[in-house]
Parts: C-alpha cells; sequence; structure tokens
C-alpha cells in the first residue's frame, strides 16, 4: 500500500508550524499533501515550515507545480503565510532548479528553515507579554493592545483590537485560570491577536440566551460572540500543553494607506 504521512507540529511561541511527510509522494497520495499544508495555512500561523527529507517523490513532474500552487496561495491570502521548504541534497532536491529553489524558498535543513520563519516579520512589528492568570492582568493585555496599534498609527483599530484582546484574556483567567501570554503581531492587512494559557480546554461559544444573568459575560456565551463579530476570523490551536486562541482584525483600507 502506497502511504503519505504527515505531522504537525506547532510553536505557539513563535506562531510557526512545521509539518514532517513520510512515506511516498505520488500522484495517488498527493491529495494528502495538500490537505494537510492548506489546513495549516488556513490556522494563521505566521509561517509553516514543510519538512521533505523523509519522503520519495514518485511523481516529480507534478511536484513541482504543487509545491508553486501552494506557494502562490499563501503568499496570496490575507494575511500571507510565509511558506518554506525543508528539502535535503537528494532526489527531490535535484528535481528543482536553482530558480524554483529560490523563488519556492527552499533551504538544506530544518534548522535554516525555522531560522528564515523567525524572520518572517521584524521585531517592530510585533509585541507580547506574560502576565498571571488575574483580572487585574486583562487590563494590562488591553493596554499592551492598544499601545502597539497606536504606535503602528493604527488608532482606528486600536478600540477594537483593545476589546477583542479583553475578551481573550477575560476566557483565559476565567476558565483556564492559568498564567497567560499575550501576542499582537501587525501583518499588513490585518492584526493579530493571541492569547495563550495553560488549559486544553478549547473555548465554546455558548447561547447567551441560556447564560444565568448572575454570571459574567463571558460565561454567559457573549464574550467569544463579540470576538466572531469583530474579527475576521478566529480559531484555536491545541499543543501539548495548553492552546493558543487567535483572531484577526482587518484593518481599514484608509489606515493602511496612511501607514
Amino acid at each position: 500500500m502506497i502511504v503519505l504521512t504527515g505531522t504537525v507540529s506547532r510553536d505557539l511561541d513563535t506562531a510557526v508550524t512545521v509539518i514532517t511527510f513520510r512515506g511516498e509522494l505520488t500522484m495517488r497520495t498527493k491529495h494528502v499533501f495538500r490537505t494537510t499544508v492548506r489546513k495549516c495555512l488556513a490556522e494563521q500561523p505566521l509561517a509553516v515550515v514543510v519538512d521533505l527529507s523523509e519522503i520519495v517523490d514518485r511523481a516529480a513532474t507534478t511536484t513541482i507545480a504543487m509545491l508553486h500552487a501552494l506557494h502562490r496561495e499563501a503568499s496570496e491570502r490575507e494575511p500571507a503565510v510565509a511558506l518554506l521548504w525543508c528539502a535535503p541534497p537528494g532526489e527531490l532536491a535535484e528535481h528543482l532548479s536553482r530558480q524554483w529553489l529560490d523563488v519556492l524558498r527552499v533551504y538544506e535543513t530544518r534548522e535554516l528553515a525555522l531560522a528564515a520563519a523567525g524572520d518572517a516579520l521584524p521585531p517592530s512589528h510585533r509585541a507580547h507579554i506574560r502576565l498571571p492568570g488575574t483580572h487585574v492582568a486583562v487590563g494590562l493585555a488591553r493596554n499592551l493592545v492598544f499601545d502597539a496599534c497606536m504606535s503602528w498609527a493604527l488608532p482606528e483599530i486600536a478600540y477594537r483590537a483593545r476589546r477583542v484582546v479583553s475578551e481573550l484574556a477575560t476566557n483565559a483567567v476565567e476558565h483556564a485560570g492559568t498564567d497567560f501570554e499575550v501576542h499582537v503581531v501587525l501583518r499588513d492587512p490585518m492584526i493579530y491577536l493571541a492569547v495563550r494559557d495553560g488549559s486544553s480546554a478549547r473555548p465554546v461559544i455558548l447561547d447567551p440566551a441560556r447564560g444565568c444573568s448572575q454570571q459574567p459575560l463571558d460565561a454567559r456565551g457573549r464574550g467569544l460572540s463579540i470576538v466572531g463579530r469583530e474579527s475576521v476570523s478566529w480559531g484555536c490551536l491545541e499543543a501539548t500543553e495548553g492552546k493558543l486562541v487567535w483572531a484577526l482584525l482587518r484593518i481599514s483600507c484608509q489606515a493602511a494607506e496612511r501607514g
């Protein structure tokens, strides 16, 4: 039986996803390859590194076209996701001309690819803080995001971003009960917000009508509804320890042009 498997690992601190493929890449298994990569791109990490060092390429004539199509799809997303490939010297690398190696961002080792992924965005486009799981920390999370937006000359989105991160941070405090981290990243034309906590329990949107009036808004299901209403998209990434809940907010055309 021809088998191709893809193992996905996520570094929630750097927002970099690594996919390691093993097995044979053929006309019959390329759908597994394509589906796995697209699913990871949809999770909106800053970068995806695809390790090809453990696959045997039996479909060389179609592989390059598939890699190029995925590369184009990643670069045309809003926001774009850096897609990098690890292909050590061997059968697959020989099929890639020097032109394709440069265009597709192909590296000989995973370490080189990860180093390049870390440079996907300049430090000036990121802000990060680690906070204790207390309600006081929610205010600090709001301040971090608001100040970051103002430093990027984006006052129009600052209040929306502060509102969204407030709900994400409150959810971490009230339901995870652990320390949490806040990330805010300028990914033109979007603002990327993420809160990481130590609980593996995924957030659930409840029906606000069923909530008890004595409970806080977040417990009645209002919090995540606000996140969904204010953001273009949002999601949850699970890791070995805890999870990361992210949201994307679109920058207005006027603000983007001014920036």
